[in-house]
C-alpha cells in the first residue's frame, strides 16, 4: 500500500484498499476484511469523492467506479501493452557487448519499462514500435552491423522506434518486389 498515494489522494488507508479490491471485484475479500456493514459504509463515504460514481442507495456489488481515476490512483493501465513484446524484440547481446536487461525482473528492465510505457501511449503506438524495432534489427543483422545498436536506454530515451518506421516500409518493398521476381 502506499501511503503517501493515500494521503496526496486524501484516501484512507481503508478506502484505499476497498477500491483496490472493488476495481477487482473481489467481494469475498472485502467482506472477509472489513464485513459487509463496514464496506458498505466506507464505500457510501467514497462516493462524494471521484472514484466511485454510483450514489449510496444503489447496491453495493453493483458499485461503479470511475476507472480512470482509480487506475490512476493504483498506477494501473488500462491498456494491454504487452512491454516484454517489444523488448524482446531487441538482441540481448552481441559478442560481448550487451544492448539490454537479460532478467525482466532487474531494476534495469523494470526502468526500461516504467519508461517504455510512459511513452507509448497506445496498442497501436506499440505494435508499431515492435515491427519498427524487428524491421531495424533485421537490417542491420543482415548488413553485419548488429555490434553497433544502440543500448536499450537510448533507444528509449530518443524513441528511436518511431525513426525506424521507414524501415517497415522498406521490407514491405524489397518483399513485394521479390515476389515478382519468381
Amino acid at each position: 500500500m502506499d501511503l503517501l498515494k493515500c494521503k496526496l489522494n486524501k484516501v484512507t488507508p481503508d478506502s484505499y484498499v476497498l477500491l483496490y479490491l472493488l476495481y477487482h471485484k473481489n467481494f469475498k475479500e472485502i467482506e472477509k476484511i472489513f464485513g459487509r456493514q463496514n464496506a458498505i459504509e466506507l464505500r457510501n463515504n467514497l462516493c462524494s469523492t471521484k472514484y466511485i460514481l454510483s450514489d449510496v442507495n444503489v447496491p453495493f456489488k453493483k458499485t461503479t467506479l470511475s476507472k480512470k481515476n482509480v487506475c490512476v490512483l493504483f498506477g494501473i493501465r488500462e491498456d494491454s501493452i504487452n512491454f516484454m513484446e517489444w523488448y524482446n524484440c531487441y538482441p540481448l547481446k552481441h559478442g560481448n557487448r550487451v544492448f539490454r536487461a537479460k532478467d525482466p525482473d532487474s531494476k534495469l528492465a523494470q526502468k526500461h519499462k516504467a519508461k517504455y510505457l510512459n511513452a507509448i501511449k497506445t496498442e497501436e503506438e506499440h505494435q508499431l514500435a515492435i515491427k519498427a524495432t524487428e524491421a531495424y534489427v533485421k537490417r542491420m543483422r543482415n548488413s553485419g552491423k548488429l555490434p553497433y545498436l544502440p543500448n536499450m536506454e537510448t533507444v528509449i530515451n530518443n524513441r528511436y522506434w518511431e525513426q525506424w518506421e521507414e524501415f517497415i516500409v522498406d521490407e514491405v518493398v524489397k518483399q513485394s518486389w521479390t515476389s515478382d521476381l519468381v
